[in-house]
């Protein structure tokens, strides 16, 4: 009896509920509390504000009400008037799990249950709204959580129904907000041993990482079948992109229970396909020029199988790979690639790869490799092939006979070999003007990697007997041979030299021989090799008579003289030092000549007395090209061309800015009197853009003048009046 009493007054009284939440507090490991109680178990009991705080982990309730009473003992008949729960939230390190309300309704009558309640948990996706019914012995709940429905249907003891339709698939999980599509699933649970699902995707795309090409991917379905038997786990799923790209998957899992989470040795055997049967759906995705026009007629097929076997945490994975019938065209580069024959296969550490390309019914390029997949990726590939055709357009035709090897370690790559180009056609129809920054100027705000794959080399490359150029005038056949290297962290560098060979070079319809023209690299950055080139041409002709005039537009026979420029007379040109920074000297032989007629003889085939007009503008230009802008050698030939041309010179170097920071311009002005009342100049820049400027004057009387002028950024007249005491 006393032993009951101590339970009544505890469970039936409000001050033994109180004294119970303090024995709790001595009894539980964390600090339990409670900030008012009212009533007690046998008849309506509530409190307020219930705290419990256990390490990283806190339990608050906002409120809570529980009333139930019982009907009669025989037959026992319970009725549940409410149990009722708000600002339920569980925080444990650091995620707050909560649950806005919970209600609760039902009763017990004759070993049936029936019960009626709702609940709204707030999770990180949203607001989870549950609702359970029971009709006696079959238990109906429904989740809904935004767009995504799921309804449970069965007796307690089974067998269990489970309809799904979830359309906001990222308020699950959030790595699937790629994907846009409905998962719809059927499920029946008979026991632990027996069961089936059928679910699968509706048509729908995959969004892929921004700035991809494509932006998305479009599927038309995916579908997984899972049938598990007291002896078995089967799955059997299949999916579509579209008709020419297919797949499937088989497992097996023997021994899985529901009731149970897998063994750590559970055993797995399957295979996984891949067929691509055409790719012709990737023909609209691969225009990746301006103009759509980088790769073109994509076609070939895939089949790939991966062959899974061992323990469902560490399988032992098998794969094969086949690249067949596949072609590709680059008109950039004037070749297809057809056929295109490559397979790989992998086990569970090593792999292996063979392959054969041939590009425009040329000889196969052949690919071989082998290596490690575990501890880490390694391996090494060998490229060989004989006369292979890399480009064929109208202005570049190209054949390479490679023999590379290619050794792949962890973090770092190695490529070492030779080429050799046995044929090969460089005739560019147009150039670029640009200009290049030397390689003394810095970035203070840029840092790049010279080798940002860790990657070393060590190639040779060699010219063959048929490397011919015709580029700017310039034509001739390439001998020699560059070994390029490179090492971890620093920039490519090559040595040796490239020379030309029967080379001529012909411009404003003259021809010139050059005797010497080469590229020399002494161990420095590819892109600046030192210049060695020496182009001459020769007068072979006695007493050789050419015209000549003072006057620049004069050509009657009157005006006419001779110079006689001795029985053989060379006049060439010598460039050296680098591309960035070539220095240009003028010669003759003998060496009577001024530096204007070696010019003028180079480029006109006559002295520089007899240039035209537009022979005149020839010379300026060459003169601005060749960077003679500065120095005696540059003033001397303008004040030839001034003595024999009758035209008026001058070269002007105007420096802008402060004492600290300077602009130097450098500009040509030639100038002549057309008539006694108009004088045409014409200001050209060496080194600045938009720097020619045209200009014309016309005295309208002795105090007024009118100027035009016309530039490369605009036009303007200008209206001078002048008058002198």
């Amino acid at each position: 009896m006393f032993l009951i009493g101590i339970l009544w007054f505890l469970l039936g009284t409000t001050a033994g509920m109180q004294l119970m939440f303090k024995l709790g507090n001595k009894v539980l490991p964390g600090t339990l509390h409670v900030e008012h109680i009212d009533g007690y178990v046998w008849k309506n009991l509530s409190f307020k504000n219930l705290t419990y705080l256990e390490k990283d982990r806190t339990l608050r309730l906002g409120a809570a009400h529980l009333s139930w009473h019982i009907d009669s003992l025989v037959p026992l008949h319970i009725t549940l008037n409410k149990l009722e729960l708000t600002q339920l939230s569980v925080i444990e390190n650091g995620v707050d799990r909560s649950l806005e309300a919970f209600t609760l309704k039902g009763a017990w009558l004759h070993k049936s249950l029936y019960l009626k309640g709702n609940t709204a948990l707030l999770l990180p996706q949203g607001l989870l709204n549950a609702n359970i019914y029971t009709n006696g012995h079959i238990i109906t709940s429904l989740f809904v959580l935004g767009e995504n429905h799921v309804v449970i249907k069965g007796p307690f003891k089974g067998p269990w129904t489970i309809q799904a339709k979830l359309a906001d698939l990222k308020r699950l999980d959030p790595s699937l907000a790629a994907l846009n599509s409905t998962l719809i699933a059927d499920a029946t649970i008979n026991d632990v041993k027996n069961a089936t699902l059928k679910a699968y995707l509706t048509p729908g795309t995959y969004q892929l990482p921004q700035g991809s090409t494509p932006e998305s991917i479009a599927f038309e379905h995916a579908e997984i079948n899972l049938h598990l038997t007291p002896k078995t786990l089967n799955i059997n799923g299949n999916w579509s992109i579209n008709q020419h790209v297919t797949g499937d998957v088989k497992l097996q899992l023997p021994g899985i229970r529901l009731d149970r989470a897998p063994p750590p040795k559970q055993a797995i055997t399957g295979e996984a396909h891949l067929d691509v049967a055409s790719f012709d759906f990737l023909n609209s995705i691969t225009k990746l020029g301006e103009d759509g026009t980088l790769i073109q007629n994509l076609a070939g097929k895939i089949h790939a199988t991966l062959h899974i076997a061992g323990e469902l945490n560490q399988p032992q994975l098998k794969s094969d790979i086949a690249l067949s019938q596949a072609r590709v065209t680059l008109p950039e580069l004037g070749i297809t690639l057809d056929p295109m024959e490559i397979t790989v296969k992998t086990d569970a550490t090593n792999w292996e790869a063979h392959g054969k390309v041939h590009s425009n019914h040329s000889p196969p390029l052949t690919l071989d490799g082998h290596g490690t997949l575990v501890p880490e990726l390694t391996g090494s590939a060998t490229i060989q092939g004989e006369n292979i055709i890399l480009m064929a357009t109208p202005e570049y035709g190209l054949k390479a006979s490679p023999n590379l090897t290619l050794t792949m370690k962890p973090q770092a790559y190695d490529i070492r070999g030779r080429i050799v180009i046995p044929q090969a056609l460089i005739s560019p129809v147009s150039f670029n003007q640009t200009t290049k920054l030397t390689h003394d100027v810095v970035f203070t705000d840029e840092t790049t990697d010279p080798n940002p794959f860790n990657l070393t080399t060590n190639v040779i490359l060699d010219m063959g007997e048929n490397v011919r150029v015709n580029a700017k005038g310039i034509q001739g056949l390439i001998d020699g041979q560059l070994h390029f290297a490179q090492e971890p962290q620093k920039p490519l560098t090559a040595k040796g030299s490239l020379k030309l060979r029967d080379g001529r070079y012909e411009a404003y319809g003259q021809k010139l021989k050059i005797e010497r023209g080469e590229l020399i690299f002494f161990g420095q950055q590819i892109d600046n090799p030192n210049l060695r080139i020496r182009a001459v041409r020769r007068f072979n002709q006695a007493n050789a008579q050419f015209e000549g005039s003072n006057q620049l537009l004069d050509f009657s026979e009157s005006n006419l003289d001779s110079q006689n420029l001795g029985n053989q007379t060379t006049v060439g040109v010598m460039v050296t030092g680098r591309v960035d920074s070539p220095r240009v000297k003028l010669f003759s032989k003998p060496p009577n000549l001024s530096q204007a007629n070696i010019l003028s003889m180079l480029l006109l085939g006559k002295p520089a007395d007899q240039a035209s007009k537009s022979g005149g503008t020839i010379l300026l230009q060459a003169m601005k090209s060749m960077h003679l802008d500065s120095g005696t050698k540059s003033v001397k030939m303008l004040d030839d061309l001034k003595k024999s041309a009758g035209i008026d010179f001058d070269v002007r170097n105007n420096s802008l800015g402060t004492s600290s920071s300077s602009v130097s311009k450098t500009s040509i002005m030639v100038g002549k009197s057309i008539t006694k009342r108009i004088y045409l100049r014409y200001n050209v820049g060496l080194f600045q853009e938009n720097s020619n400027v045209l200009t014309l004057t016309y005295l309208l009387n002795k105090f007024l003048s009118a100027k035009v002028t016309a530039s490369d950024v605009g036009n303007g007249i200008d209206f001078t009046y002048s008058r002198s005491n």
